[in-house]
């Protein structure tokens, strides 16, 4: 027979709502609360020194649910029972700002879920023990928490399932296969190398993902000499990664393989580019280094730290060279990705809109390929061909010949009313701003050089949005001139709710 329990959630002095409001930013994403339940079962297994981590994440659209299970330790029903009360006790309120604390951890389904349920057993234990967490919608606060204990037959099972149920469709869209796993392989890029854990992902039970230490470690590798020294040989086992998504450092090691620091910017000689890119890992060896006690940095030896240094620093601007290669490919590539789903969003804003002035044009291109200045003058006589009564010469086709720019001509461009943008880094009075709307030339340039656009610039979803703020800002700037503030803010809000709008309609669609 079951044994049910209710367990009041109100929190001492009424700090509740600061509870939830700092998680609610602390999960600014819903993968970061995946994050946090894939976290809590790498410290059970951490606990429960078990050699198998295996973590699985289960994504269930059609039950608009989300499951993440561990086979570590679990908990015991005493453990279960005062979850609730650790969750709103003083003391966890006092430690708020420690993002890994458990209780706090289990609260960040609250933002974009209705319902999560735990479920956790331990080896040799007769029960599974249940707690259950449910959020009431109308005043958007916790119910009463309810643990439930079940008999359970199989004595030898152990470990935890956290199911969250009750998702909003909107946030069930933006929890693909592909990014979930491509977030928990940043997050646990250390645990995975090093074959701590593995994570499986599945998604309606048909499509899976094991992200496992091969995923990490592969790379391009980046061919360079080993370096002699009176000590031995500098040996260098490096690879670059072509863009920047979770974290990769070079380790230093000495003699015997032995790993004496995790991360070569740890060495204040090497915090600095590339090595803190992400986008260089491996290892350099060097046989007579030691660490310090700590393993916080390596000893300077005079006899061996400088010939390290040297030899170290004399491949840096080399490599630098090579990613900065690496990042301006990339972002050409999330330039073109932001670009053809902002133009396919802000077409059709601009159609549903039926603006009296549309300051926009871009060119539109031949079927053939890039537009060519000049005008072609196909009545000229070419020398061959039947082309234009000749029949004199060969039977090859005749080119049509093309007027220079030097000559008079009137270029047959046609253009369509659709923004089109450039960026450039704006100088002086004009370094403040973020766009300006070039009217002759009947597009946008964006002010690469402002600090909001580096701080974004490296995610494709951000430089997105950014984009269409922009595209927003100058379409109502210059529809409403001289219009007073309170209009154009209003505008602005009709225009980037349109915009929203035919966003979500795309990223449904899976159009990036």
């Amino acid at each position: 027979m079951n044994n049910q329990i209710e367990i009041d959630l109100k929190v001492k002095d009424g700090h509740e709502a600061q509870i939830l409001t700092y998680v609610a930013q602390l999960y600014g994403h819903p993968r970061d609360t995946i994050e946090q339940y894939v976290e809590n079962a790498r410290d059970a297994y951490v606990e429960s020194w078990d050699k198998e981590w295996l973590i699985i994440v289960r994504l269930l659209r059609r039950e608009r649910k989300v499951v993440v299970q561990d086979y570590a330790l679990g908990m015991s029903k005493e453990k279960v029972e005062h979850l609730p009360t650790d969750i709103t006790s003083s003391e966890k309120i006092d430690s708020l700002q420690a993002r890994w604390q458990k209780a706090i951890g289990i609260l960040s389904f609250f933002q974009f879920a209705g319902r999560c349920e735990i479920e956790s057993k331990q080896k040799g234990e007769d029960c599974m023990h249940r707690l259950i967490l449910e959020k009431d919608e109308n005043i958007m606060q916790f119910k009463k928490a309810i643990v439930v204990n079940e008999p359970c037959t199989d004595h030898e099972f152990s470990g935890t399932t956290v199911t969250i149920s009750d998702i909003d469709q909107g946030v069930l869209n933006q929890l693909t296969i592909n990014k979930v796993s491509e977030h928990l392989r940043e997050k646990f890029w250390d645990d995975i190398q090093g074959g701590e854990i593995s994570i499986q992902l599945t998604e309606d039970n048909k499509k899976k993902i094991n992200i496992l230490p091969e995923d990490v470690t592969k790379g391009i590798p980046y061919p360079i000499d080993d370096k002699r020294t009176p000590h031995g040989f500098i040996i260098y086992d490096l690879r670059l990664w072509p863009k920047s998504a979770w974290k990769r450092r070079v380790q230093i090691k000495s003699r015997g393989n032995l790993k004496i620091l995790e991360d070569i910017t740890l060495d204040s000689n090497f915090d600095c580019f590339p090595w803190n890119s992400d986008q260089v890992f491996g290892s350099i060896t060097y046989s007579p280094l030691r660490p310090n006690t700590a393993k916080r940095w390596i000893l300077p030896e005079k006899k061996y730290y400088p010939l390290f240094l040297e030899a170290v620093k004399d491949i840096e601007s080399r490599l630098a060279e090579r990613v900065r290669e690496f990042q301006d490919e990339e972002e050409e590539r999330r330039r073109k990705e932001a670009d053809n789903l902002v133009s396919r969003i802000f077409k059709e804003v601009l159609q549903e809109l039926q603006l009296e002035e549309n300051p926009f044009k871009s060119p539109v291109k031949s079927k053939k390929g890039e537009e060519i200045p000049g005008t072609m003058n196909e009545g000229r006589e070419l020398p061959g061909g039947e082309r234009n009564g000749d029949k004199s010469g060969s039977n090859q086709s005749a080119l049509p010949l093309i007027k220079t720019d030097k000559q008079e001509h009137k270029e047959r461009v046609k253009y369509v009313a659709l923004p089109n943008w450039d960026f450039a880094a704006f100088e002086g009075k004009e370094a403040h701003l973020h766009s300006k709307l070039d009217e002759l030339l009947g597009g946008i340039l964006i002010n690469n050089a402002h600090k909001d656009y580096a701080e974004i610039s490296s995610n494709t979803e951000a430089f997105t949005e950014y984009l269409l703020l922009i595209l927003a800002k100058e379409t109502v700037l210059f529809e409403n001139r001289g219009e007073p503030a309170h209009i154009v803010a209003e505008e602005i809000i009709k225009i980037m709710s349109l915009i929203n709008r035919k966003k979500g309609s795309y990223l449904k669609k899976g159009v990036h």
